[in-house]
């Protein structure tokens, strides 16, 4: 303070009033020096007043600082009491969570792996169904099994029971046996209803506007279809008993349809002829000509058939007693018959030697092989011609064949396939009509040459009977 007094008059003395009035400044430069000491010794008691409260609120804050240290430190130590039981803790939990994590980790591969093997069993299921005929009767079946069947869906037990509900409804109607009355698609592209006979998932059967054929389930549409073709007579006799209550045996197709499809692409006899060409008519010609000669041969040879034994048996006793004449009517009796007539030729030269009546009875007997082998050798033609002409068709079918591949290339072989089917068909034909011809040839040759050994057999034997009487009547005229 004192230093700021001075202060105050040496600033007194430098003022240009310095020499007017010392007294005055004096006096006024007291009280001022008064004032500035008087403000100076309050500011100081203020100071002094703020120093004591702020000593007062350091020990009050030291005091509770000390008291939050203590507290600090208390919680602190409790803190890390804390800390080591909850390390202790989470090293417990830790392992559990590893043990848990292991087990869900094997009950997630369970259940991807149920899950998987559930959605391939609706992949299966849906396949199933999806191509079965009972499919039209309820279409909206399959549509929770394509449901189970997305990547990014959880499978409920409630869709595993109506999978399984799906499946055993399938089998209970494999087992049955269902008349109703149901939309179905005819041969004609129409929607109608019709009697409908459901065989379980194998065959379905329809009646309408009086006729009979099978059905065909699409999955595309859902829808039973009509064959396009009626099956046979057979058939359809079969199905309308069946429909009628008549019998307990019905068609049944254990493919699924692929037996029925099969009715469509098949041709009858005619379709076939109608392919093979006009080759066909010469072949069909040849085969009904020696279907003629083979009918005629064989009931020619039927016809003479004859009992040669029970002939000589009783001819032989009479040319023992040079009955002539009985032998002659006997010989006459069956004259209608190949060795009758041979020998009847033969007794007019009972009296020559035995070179000459061997000679006369070969000539009647090169009389008869000409009616025994008539058409054989016609026979033997035919069966050559047939294949020749089956062969024929074959060509001119590949022709026509490579006709169609230079005009319209490979790209669709259904224009090839007339040509290709007249080669098949002809060939076929031939073949077919040749070897039972051949065949036939080959038993009536047969045929025909034992009946000329057994003619050759018996003339010997007629011989040796005529030169042994005559043995007999010359020793007893001795």
């Amino acid at each position: 303070m004192k230093s700021l007094l001075w202060i105050v008059v040496l600033c007194g003395l430098c003022s240009p009033a310095y020499g007017e009035d010392q007294r005055v400044q004096a006096l006024a430069l007291q009280q001022k020096q008064q004032q500035i000491v008087d403000q100076a010794r309050a500011e100081q008691r203020q100071a002094e007043e703020q120093a004591r409260l702020q000593r007062q609120q350091l020990l009050t804050d030291r005091q509770a600082l000390r008291a939050a240290v203590a507290a600090a430190r208390n919680e602190v130590a409790s803190l890390k009491k804390s800390k080591s039981r909850l390390e202790k803790q989470e090293a417990n939990l830790a392992g559990q969570q590893a043990v848990l994590e292991e087990k869900q980790q094997a009950q997630r591969a369970r259940l991807q792996e149920l899950i998987g093997f559930i959605r391939i069993a609706a992949k299966d299921a849906d396949a199933l169904l999806q191509n079965s005929q009972l499919n039209a009767l309820e279409p909206e079946r399959t549509t929770v099994l394509a449901t189970m069947q997305q990547a990014d869906y959880f499978p409920a037990m409630d869709d595993v029971t109506a999978m399984s509900q799906a499946l055993l409804a399938e089998m209970r109607g494999n087992g049955e046996v269902q008349r109703l009355t149901l939309e179905i698609v005819d041969r004609q592209g129409v929607s109608r209803p019709a009697n409908v006979m459901l065989l379980g998932d194998f065959s379905a059967a329809y009646q309408l506007d009086g006729e009979s054929g099978f059905l065909l389930y699409s999955h595309a549409s859902g829808r039973l279809f009509a064959l396009s073709e009626l099956p046979g007579r057979r058939w359809q006799h079969q199905i309308e008993r069946y429909f009628a209550g008549e019998t307990a045996a019905a068609p049944l197709d254990v493919g699924r349809g692929a037996s029925l499809r099969q009715l469509t692409y098949q041709t009858d006899f005619n379709d076939q002829l109608e392919q093979g060409g006009f080759i066909v008519w010469p072949i069909l010609l040849i085969g009904g000509v020696a279907l003629v000669l083979i009918i005629e041969r064989s009931w020619f040879l039927r016809r003479n058939r004859f009992d040669s034994r029970a002939f000589l048996g009783r001819l032989e006793p009479l040319i023992a007693q040079g009955d002539w004449n009985g032998c002659d009517a006997v010989c006459q009796q069956d004259v209608d018959k190949a060795l009758p007539r041979v020998l009847a030729a033969g007794l007019p030269y009972r009296d020559l030697g035995r070179e000459d009546l061997e000679n006369a009875l070969q000539e009647a007997i090169l009389g008869e092989i000409p009616r025994l082998e008539r058409f054989l050798s016609t026979l033997a033609v035919l069966a050559s011609i047939a294949p020749l002409l089956g062969l024929l068709g074959t060509v001119t079918g590949m022709i026509n064949t490579f006709q169609v591949i230079t005009f319209h290339g490979t790209s669709d072989p259904r224009l090839m396939s007339s040509g290709i089917s007249e080669a098949l068909i002809t060939t076929m034909l031939g073949l077919g009509v040749a070897i039972p011809i051949m065949l036939c040839h080959s038993l009536l040759g047969r045929r025909v040459e034992t009946a000329i050994a057994d003619l050759e057999e018996k003339a010997i034997r007629f011989v040796n009977v005529l030169s042994k009487a005559r043995l007999q009547r010359d020793d007893e005229s001795c």
